[in-house]
């Protein structure tokens, strides 16, 4: 007696491809085996039902821009500095502002 057919929404008949190095899929081929499941199974119990680990970013765009514009503005005035030999007029209050700014950067990467 042969089996029942299937229900179209149950038939396996569309293919997904992903690439993979020799030692990925040997690695992959080995926990299907390890878990008891053929390889296919496994890859769509993984696909469906696995965990992906999401890496978080240690800043985001907007405090990394910030941080690239202060730094930006300090290397202008160490520039400035290293050419004159001192901190003349406006420099002074440009670094301090600077470094008020880059420590209320970091404050905010710390909380």
């Amino acid at each position: 007696m042969a089996r029942p057919r299937m229900n179209n929404d149950d038939q396996r008949n569309c293919w997904l491809k992903a690439r993979a190095s020799s030692a990925e899929r040997a690695a992959i081929k080995s926990r299907a085996a390890a878990s008891g499941l053929s390889l296919s199974e496994y890859l769509r119990q993984q696909a469906i039902h696995g965990a992906i680990i999401q890496k978080t970013p240690l800043a985001d765009r907007e405090l990394t821009r910030s941080l690239a514009a202060i730094g930006n503005n300090l290397n202008q005035i160490a520039r400035k500095a290293n050419m004159t030999g001192e901190l003349r007029g406006d420099l002074e209050a440009r670094l301090h502002e600077a470094l008020g700014h880059l420590e209320g950067v970091i404050e905010e990467l710390i909380q």
